[in-house]
């Protein structure tokens, strides 16, 4: 077995230097799981040790009794392992489970939107799909070493696209992940990656994450944002306080 470069860390969205904040910020939540019907799961941050972590998640997946599962996604990825070990927990929970793209699915969450058994996207929804990527450190050997690390896992990546889809093939998935391949609402649908769009209006579509977020002011700021920038709105729809008075939150930062 190859032995890789000590200090790399392979991330299919970006790659980060910075150490991890001391305590983790688990933006995510389970509610209702002991019901008998549905659980709905709330996963609006990173994947990784920077926000959701796969150990964190699954510890609390476990715990639900529930006969379905609404995954509710607006992530632009993180760690490609963390992320396959969530996707690949959602497929083993006997659950039904539906996965939802409110806001993005880019990069290793558009792995675990895959999970569903549907995924619906919203009409405005974005989905995103590209090459693994990584950082390392080290001589010639340790760089062929990572290439060559990059290219098995983003092969693999592909083979869950075109496993989920059931259309093409994972050299033909592979050739979209390389042009960084965007897909918004009705494309993704019929790229395979969505099984159906949401059309409903964005404060039904956002009524889910509204209840939630009131619970916390970073999520509510960034949803009012969100939520402003899709009505082209000042205020969020139920009407919560403003929170920029002066700075509306729908103008670009």
């Amino acid at each position: 077995m190859s032995k890789y470069p000590k200090h790399w860390r392979i991330n299919a969205a970006y790659s980060h230097l910075a150490p991890p904040p001391a305590e983790a910020r688990d933006w995510y939540r389970i509610r209702n799981a002991t019901a008998l019907d549905t659980a709905e799961v709330i996963i609006y941050d990173e994947i990784g040790e920077w926000g959701v972590t796969a150990k964190n998640f699954i510890d609390d997946l476990n715990q639900v009794k529930a006969r379905n599962i609404d995954i509710r996604l607006n992530s632009g990825g993180g760690s490609v392992f963390e992320g396959l070990a969530i996707y690949q927990a959602l497929r083993r929970h006997p659950a039904n489970v539906t996965t939802y793209i409110d806001g993005i699915a880019a990069s290793i969450a558009s792995v675990i939107a895959m999970a569903g058994d549907r995924r619906v996207i919203s009409r405005n929804g974005s989905m995103m799909i590209h090459e693994a990527s990584g950082l390392t450190a080290g001589n010639s050997k340790d760089m062929r070493e990572m290439a060559e690390l990059l290219n098995r896992i983003s092969q693999n990546l592909a083979d869950v696209y075109a496993q989920r889809t059931g259309k093409g093939t994972a050299n033909t998935w592979r050739e979209q992940m390389r042009a960084e391949s965007w897909f918004v609402g009705a494309e993704a649908v019929e790229a395979g990656l969505a099984t159906e769009a949401d059309d409903q209006d964005d404060a039904t579509a956002w009524a889910p994450f509204a209840q939630w977020s009131k619970e916390k002011p970073a999520a509510e700021i960034e949803w009012q944002r969100s939520v402003a920038k899709l009505t082209k709105s000042r205020r969020a729809p139920d009407g919560p306080i403003e929170l920029f008075p002066n700075n509306p939150p729908h103008r670009n930062r």
